[in-house]
């Protein structure tokens, strides 16, 4: 399986090393540098937007956080024994 690898990958090395390999490698090279910088501009975007919290959302967290608090410390929520102690 490894000859195999290496065979093809030397294949592909002499078709790139020849004359018409260098325009296809500077065109593949071109290509890929255009995606990868396409590609961290939208994650930077991405994460611009997912960055900025949502304040309604954090308000409504923040109530609920307190009114834990406020049970907890009042003890509002009934507490039931499981079982009889004996």
């Amino acid at each position: 399986m490894k000859r195999c690898k290496t065979l093809l990958i030397c294949l592909l090395a002499m078709s790139i090393a020849s004359a018409n390999g260098h325009e296809r490698f500077a065109a593949i090279k071109a290509n890929v540098v255009h995606e990868v910088r396409a590609s961290s501009a939208f994650v930077e975007e991405q994460a611009a937007k997912a960055g900025t919290p949502r304040r309604w959302l954090m308000l409504l967290a923040a109530c609920g956080l307190v009114t834990m608090q406020l049970r907890r410390k009042h003890k509002s929520l009934p507490q039931r024994r499981i079982a009889p102690y004996g």
